[in-house]
């Protein structure tokens, strides 16, 4: 359910003292990796801003960094939490035991870079909240990617993971490579993303992101980005970060594609668009009839095609909040690497 979190477990004060760091000649640098920068910082009273130096450790078997100023001591931790229990990113957080477990670890790596830091959450940065479900991006994407967010001005933008087949196309976006190539006139989008100024949503397939295409069936990843207030009320009084209201919030969040009929004009022709509104019953059959009229006979038997195939795919890809009970999240397959099997747990609270 929770990916990448971003942290701040301490507030700096340039006038007070802090939990201070441990000693930089104790510090396993095989383990870590150290990098100092200089930054300006704002301090009390409306003084001008003062050049400090920051330390940033990083955890080089997880990527987890903590950063703080050098005389103060830790006060931001970016990290996986997938990572830091499996080491790689492909399994999913399903329980507030496995959420508990990830973050005494990171309690434990704390203690090893400042041993007098105590580890309470005072807020989130940013944190992104995952699930998977079964499926192919030939299905799944171009039918997400006619979709704006309500919570997203932007239009979305789909992209090109690793292949072009020759079904159903659409036109590159115009900063798309893709435009360059001679045979990419048109290009069957396996990614979409919708950027916004406090969240970012990502519909992949997390198989082909982790290499994995040639051996697993393709697992669709569907990631939301929640940064700064957005992120709010996902911990505990205590400072810890609660599985339930974490669940609850990505319900919130997928809820906004329950709308099928934001469509955008994505299409390299007024057809190929009409195409889709008929294949989803949102266009009436005349309007496809009497355009279709004006094409040769081999683009009506191409487009008729298409008509019908397309019209089973919107058929079995629903609004996601269907697949998402209000009791707990649904059954998903882990996505792993090569030496260990896919798996699809079952729902279970109590694990």
């Amino acid at each position: 359910m929770i990916d990448c979190i971003r942290l701040v477990i301490s507030k700096w004060d340039a006038n007070v003292s802090g939990p201070g760091w441990l000693d930089r000649e104790s510090i396993d640098l095989n383990r870590w990796a150290v990098v100092v920068t200089t930054k300006l910082s704002a301090v009390r009273g409306g003084s001008a801003p003062i050049e400090t130096q920051w330390y940033c450790f990083t955890e080089k078997s997880t990527g987890m960094r903590i950063t703080g100023p050098v005389e103060w001591g830790p006060t931001d931790i970016e990290v996986s939490l997938p990572r830091l229990l499996w080491g790689e990113n492909g399994r999913l957080i399903r329980t507030q035991a496995e959420l508990n477990e990830a973050t005494d670890q990171i309690d434990e790596k704390l203690s090893w870079i400042s041993p007098k830091t105590t580890f309470v959450i005072l807020k989130l940065s940013h944190v992104e909240l995952t699930w998977h479900f079964a499926g192919s991006p030939v299905a799944w994407v171009p039918f997400y990617a006619l979709m704006k967010h309500p919570r997203i001005e932007s239009l979305p933008h789909a992209w090109r993971a690793e292949y072009i087949p020759a079904d159903f196309c659409i036109n590159p976006a115009p900063a798309s490579i893709l435009r360059h190539l001679a045979q990419a006139v048109s290009f069957t989008p396996t990614s979409v993303t919708w950027s916004g100024e406090r969240v970012k949503i990502k519909l992949y397939d997390k198989v082909a992101q982790m290499g994995l295409s040639q051996k697993l069936a393709p697992v669709m990843r569907l990631e939301f980005t929640l940064f700064d207030t957005l992120a709010k009320g996902l911990l505990t009084h205590d400072g810890h970060l609660d599985f339930e209201r974490c669940y609850q919030r990505y319900r919130e969040f997928a809820s906004g594609f329950r709308d099928f009929k934001c469509a955008r004009s994505a299409y390299s022709s007024p057809l190929d668009l009409l195409l889709s509104w008929r294949s989803r019953g949102l266009g009436p059959e005349h309007e496809f009839q009497t355009l279709l009229s004006t094409q040769s006979r081999a683009t009506r038997g191409r487009y008729m095609k298409r008509a019908r195939g397309l019209k089973e795919v919107w058929e079995t890809v629903p609004g996601i909040i269907s697949r998402l009970p209000e009791d707990g999240p649904p059954d998903a397959p882990d996505v792993v690497p090569l030496d260990n099997k896919q798996q699809t747990y079952e729902n279970d609270n109590d694990r």
